[in-house]
């Protein structure tokens, strides 16, 4: 028999505790109650944004879940909280959220605007917010639209626009996103404007190649927002979408004695007492697209995992 479904309140507690067992019911019985939970889901990513610093764990670990329900649901009433979010200075969008940041802050962003990119583009040239979320600002420009969500040339007027006037000419990691999400996108109208930039010293060529324009160029059109449709769709599964947060059991753990989050170095030898680590999950940074790949191919970042 189906299992009934959690109370709109169980959800609550059980995100916010991160219980990994639980986790895919209560994400599944969070569309259940989407009419109620919405206001609640708002009244968190409020409470977070009233004092970034002050957030527990349970907070932090609720208003990052909150992200990714309402981005699945295109709540209108997110955007400009996830505006606010994006647009703290320095650390701050990392201390309530880790890393759903630089993962999917692009995602989440694009899936709530409901089609209106000022408040984006506002966020962009927002010199005094972290430079990742004004990446991520970035990066929702663009999956607008590999999406289909905006006309093409409206987002590529606004890219144009952003590199010949909206930008400080300063060497930044908004610079190297959006010659990233250039070419992730096709946007082959400002590919001059961007190797300009690189005479310029702009773009971290550690980050995204001269080159690698060229190559788009020379692909058959399409293949690249292929890829990147592929590679980073709308959210539509909270539980997929999160899992890189590497909280969830693995085949043959033990519930019971491993701890709900962490690395395997994180434990003693068999036998031994763990020692939990109290530090929240941090992702990794990026991958350099020039990088070698970490999966230990052998093979730069593009032309393995990250394709």
């Amino acid at each position: 028999m189906p299992v009934p479904p959690m109370s709109a309140e169980a959800v609550l507690r059980t995100l916010a505790e991160d219980q990994p067992d639980a986790l895919a019911d209560a994400l599944a019985s969070a569309d259940v109650h989407r009419d109620v939970l919405v206001d609640r889901f708002l009244d968190v990513l409020e409470r977070g944004l009233a004092d970034p610093l002050a957030g527990s764990p349970e907070d932090a670990s609720l208003f990052s879940y909150a992200l990714y329900l309402l981005a699945k649901w295109r709540e209108p009433r997110a955007y400009p909280y996830v505006i606010r979010w994006l647009s703290l200075p320095e650390e701050e969008p990392f201390d309530i959220a880790g890393d759903v940041v630089t993962q999917d802050g692009g995602r989440i962003l694009a899936a709530v605007c409901d089609g209106n990119l000022e408040p984006i583009t506002a966020l962009i040239v927002n010199q005094q917010a972290d430079e990742w979320g004004r990446s991520a600002g970035v990066a929702a420009l663009t999956l607008l639209a590999a999406w289909g969500h905006i006309p093409r040339q409206v987002v590529i007027d606004r890219l144009k626009w952003l590199v010949q006037e909206g930008l400080e000419r300063e060497s930044s990691i908004v610079w190297s996103e959006l010659a990233v999400e250039s070419a992730d996108i096709e946007a082959l109208e400002i590919f001059p404007d961007l190797r300009r930039a690189y005479d310029d010293g702009l773009i971290d060529s550690q980050v995204i190649g001269r080159t690698e324009l060229d190559e788009v160029e020379a692909m058959p059109r399409g293949e690249m927002v292929r890829r990147t449709r592929e590679r980073r769709p709308p959210i539509v599964d909270a539980w997929a979408a999160t899992a890189w947060w590497d909280r969830r059991p693995r085949d043959g753990d033990d519930d019971d004695d491993r701890p709900p989050y962490g690395d395997d170095d994180d434990w003693a030898a068999d036998g031994e007492d763990y020692v939990e680590v109290t530090e929240p999950y941090r992702a990794p940074p990026k991958v350099g697209r020039n990088a070698s790949c970490p999966c230990g191919s052998g093979k730069k970042y593009k032309k393995c995992c990250g394709r």
